[in-house]
């Protein structure tokens, strides 16, 4: 896979990973310093803050869409823009819009976020 797919597929993993309750490898998806800010929400910092935040989600009838990437690479260092659908509940429901931003780089050959800030609509 080329870059531009590598980082497709760390988006669609970290979907994955998070609607699933996997949040070992959902939190393996970022770097050792890496971090997540939702909102206004001060950002969640490194591998371990990652994993317990991922953790106490509890999985259920959700999924995030990751769609309209935009992904510009610079060597071992992207950036991101991507939108974000989430929906929820039996029957699946739209209940969330909004973008991540992303920073990534290349870690031993591996795609990682080294920040990802999302941005909710409304």
């Amino acid at each position: 896979m080329d870059d531009l797919d590598q980082i497709r597929d760390l988006m669609a993993r970290y979907a994955h990973y998070y609607d699933t309750g996997r949040a070992e490898e959902w939190a393996g998806l970022f770097t050792e310093d890496g971090s997540i800010t939702i909102g206004d929400a001060p950002p969640t910092a490194g591998r371990d803050a990652l994993l317990a935040m991922a953790a106490a989600v509890v999985p259920r009838s959700r999924h995030h869409f990751i769609v309209n990437e935009a992904i510009d690479v610079d060597g071992d260092r992207a950036r991101g823009e991507s939108s974000l659908l989430l929906s929820q509940g039996q029957p699946p429901t739209f209940v969330m819009a909004g973008r991540y931003d992303d920073e990534l780089v290349k870690v031993a050959g591996q795609w990682l976020f080294r920040s990802r800030r999302v941005t909710l609509d409304g």
